[in-house]
């Protein structure tokens, strides 16, 4: 059996109140065999009279005490009613019995509001922690709002009960106490507000963008009641796609929210001393403390995505995006040959088709007339420009605008609102969620393990086309990935809600990892993207930077067969110059080729390497010829290529110099930029003037050999590696 409400409360859900055999006059005590169980059963402003000799003072006190001490026990947290009944003693002595035992009436519903208030929290925190694993289940959105509203419910009547209180919070030995826990209360109250308004704001808007979270969980129309978990039937109309109203409306709250906020961060500012109010509440300041410096970036942020979202979103109208399927088994700079694209369309936030097509369709029909940009004249595999090549750059911005300008140009005038590209690995996380796909019309099942292994082999053998109609969107030979990425972007769109937080954490990485890969027009939204690391841009140079990357230009999947680690060997002088020493290495052995079954093509590859502008080239070893040292904005690209026949291993060596700063430091940092698409090792070793300072808890670095050394199997994102040391004659600099 759970223990009783502490204040007796039948009102309430789930309280407990103690009932007897008959009713009796509570103003009696009991006798015979309605003895109560304890002396904390009689109410504590009616004890029984007992005669007790002159001389038992010491008595009557003790036997007071142990009356408080079991009253305490069984009515809950001691120092809540500890705070109840010295408000309450206090006040009939400060005010007289009669106005004393009205503000002890007020003393004690306050402290019930904030038992309800604190067990609507608990409830809200509970509820938050199982959305945190499936954040579009509409149920307990609708739970959590509901909880939410409560507690602001009940820290508006419980700021009513403390201000009834009137003068005895100013009484000496609680002033400052009350007064901190007067401020509390209201920044609680701002708080909670903040949250209500923000649910409000947010539920039509998750259930619009997400239907089949929307229909395992409720309407989205009531966000104020609290929903249960209903099955979905046929009947049950889907949830309304995002209106222009939705948006404008979270751009209003939104504004109301943070209004709410700032009014909190100055509450918080008042409280003079946290400690007295308890450690739970110390607890809970402190991690407000910790989270409000970033506030203001979020409200900026969210109210640039909410502004952007009608266009990104397809409110006003459909918006469209143009899909490009890398694949880095052919790889290139911007992550892999574009070999197949597809045209994105979302309407009302909802992902309405997405087509794959092959794009040598494309660019054949518009006969490829846009010449090369200078930059890429290293590039001999075409006489002109087509959709195929247009990321030789390891920037994705650049690659995608030039993908738009020809793409509008190819397809006879069609514009699109933005570019996305994925490669294969991306596509084999999201089948993790959906489960192996049995594919329409053919013989096959594609698994995570097996996607890229298929996709080639039927790209190999065009003369499989299963047993579906022809298409008119595809060529034969990409047939098969044109229905692949149908029946996978069905499988996804019929997720149910408990996998779209899996969904949503894929993503992520791959944005991370440049598996996926998003540039839109929009400049607020890319802005906002740009901001999170998500755009695949070549990072501003802040010291020395290093971009390794690699252009298969052999017509063919060599790059999967092909093994690549790469070691650099940094010495850092006393005046702040660097000098590099790059040393890559591949290793060619193709097998089970479905393209060559014999393994008899060689690996033909274009070397960039991208270093800071005026950098200097000392020496170089392994290229066929060193064709181009050309200058790429912020940037100097060394470039050049090599050929490897099957089944043998080469080497390339270069070394820079990059000349010292105007102001030389005891530090030096270098940012490391990763190719979209590439898998090679890396290893970095820093020779610095003098033994390097301890390294911060995170850091990349550790220390090998004497010197500071970065050793990843995968570079999986864009990494930056920071040292310090202690110079000479000069004043600690270390940490």
């Amino acid at each position: 059996m759970g223990s009783p409400d502490r204040f007796g409360s039948a009102d309430r859900p789930g309280s407990a109140v103690r009932s007897h055999p008959r009713p009796r006059d509570a103003s009696m005590p009991a006798v015979g065999n309605e003895e109560p169980e304890s002396i904390a059963d009689l109410p504590t402003a009616r004890l029984p009279r007992v005669s007790l000799p002159r001389h038992s003072g010491a008595l009557r006190r003790v036997r007071r005490r142990h009356a408080t001490r079991l009253l305490l026990q069984r009515r809950g947290r001691a120092r809540t009613i500890f705070l109840v009944v010295l408000c309450v003693t206090v006040l009939l002595v400060a005010t007289g019995a009669g106005g004393g035992i009205l503000l002890g009436v007020r003393a004690a519903r306050l402290a019930m509001t904030l038992r309800s208030a604190q067990d609507h929290v608990h409830h809200a925190q509970s509820v938050a922690k199982q959305l945190s694993a499936s954040p579009f289940d509409h149920t307990l959105l609708l739970e959590l709002r509901a909880d939410v509203a409560a507690t602001d419910h009940d820290l508006t009547d419980a700021q009513t009960e403390a201000a009834a209180l009137g003068p005895a919070t100013q009484l000496l030995g609680i002033q400052g106490r009350a007064s901190d826990g007067l401020t509390l209360l209201r920044m609680g109250h701002e708080l909670a507000s903040a949250g209500r308004e923000a649910l409000d704001a947010a539920i039509p808007i998750l259930a619009a963008v997400s239907p089949s979270a929307a229909a395992a969980g409720g309407s989205a129309a009531t966000p104020a009641a609290t929903a249960s978990p209903t099955a979905p039937t046929a009947a049950q109309p889907a949830a309304p796609a995002l209106t222009l109203d939705q948006l404008t409306q979270a751009r209003a709250v939104l504004s109301d929210a943070r209004a709410h906020i700032t009014r909190a961060e100055a509450l918080r500012r008042s409280i003079r001393d946290p400690n007295s109010l308890g450690a739970s509440v110390t607890s809970l300041l402190t991690a407000f403390d910790r989270v409000t410096p970033a506030l203001p970036q979020t409200f900026a942020d969210a109210d640039t995505l909410l502004q952007a979202a009608p266009a990104l979103l397809g409110v006003r109208q459909p918006t469209s995006y143009l899909l490009e399927l890398l694949d880095s088994a052919e790889l290139r700079a911007g992550g892999g040959f574009i070999g197949n694209y597809g045209i994105v369309t979302v309407a009302g936030g909802r992902v309405e088709s997405a087509a794959v097509r092959d794009t040598y369709l494309l660019d054949n029909a518009a006969r490829r007339v846009l010449p090369f940009p200078p930059e890429y004249s290293w590039f001999q595999l075409a006489p002109a420009m087509g959709l195929r090549d247009s990321n030789l750059s390891p920037d994705f911005p650049t690659n995608a605008q030039l993908a738009e300008r020809i793409y509008e140009q190819e397809s006879g005038g069609d514009t699109v609102d933005g570019v996305i590209a994925i490669t294969p690995r991306f596509i084999s996380g999201l089948l993790t969620l959906t489960g192996p796909i049995d594919l329409p019309g053919y013989n096959e099942t594609v698994t995570s393990e097996n996607l890229e292994a298929k996709i080639h082999f039927y790209q190999a053998h065009p003369e499989i086309t299963g047993t579906l109609p022809a298409g008119t969107n595809t060529s034969e030979r990409k047939r098969f990935t044109s229905v692949l990425g149908e029946t996978v972007f069905a499988r996804l769109r019929a997720l149910p809600p408990a996998q779209l937080h899996g969904a949503l954490t894929i993503v992520r990485d791959a944005l991370t990892a440049k598996d996926l890969q998003v540039y839109v027009n929009d400049p607020g939204v890319y802005a906002l993207l740009d901001r999170a690391h998500f755009t695949n841009a070549l990072p501003p140079v802040a010291g020395d930077t290093l971009t390794l990357v690699d252009d298969n230009v052999g017509i063919n999947k060599a790059s999967q067969y092909t093994t690549e680690t790469a070691s650099d060997d940094v010495t850092v002088g006393a005046d702040g110059s660097v000098t590099h020493t790059l040393t890559i290495h591949y290793a060619y052995d193709p097998h089970d080729d479905p393209y060559d079954p014999q393994g008899v093509t060689g690996f033909y590859d274009e070397i960039q390497v991208y270093v800071p502008a005026g950098a200097q080239l000392l020496q170089w070893s392994g290229l066929l010829s060193l064709d181009r040292v050309r200058h790429a904005g912020a940037r100097d690209v060394f470039g050049g290529g090599i050929g490897l026949a099957p089944h043998f291993s080469h080497t390339v060596t270069l070394t820079w110099a990059v000349p010292a700063p105007a102001t030389p430091t005891s530090a030096y940092s270098l940012l490391l930029t990763r190719q979209a698409g590439s898998t090679y090792a890396l290893t970095v070793a820093i020779h610095t003037p003098a033994p390097a300072c301890p390294f911060p808890t995170g850091s990349p670095l550790v220390l090998a050999g004497g010197m500071p050394t970065y050793t990843v199997p995968g570079l999986k994102g864009d990494t930056t590696l920071a040292v310090m040391w202690q110079s000479a004659g000069a004043a600690r600099l270390c940490p």
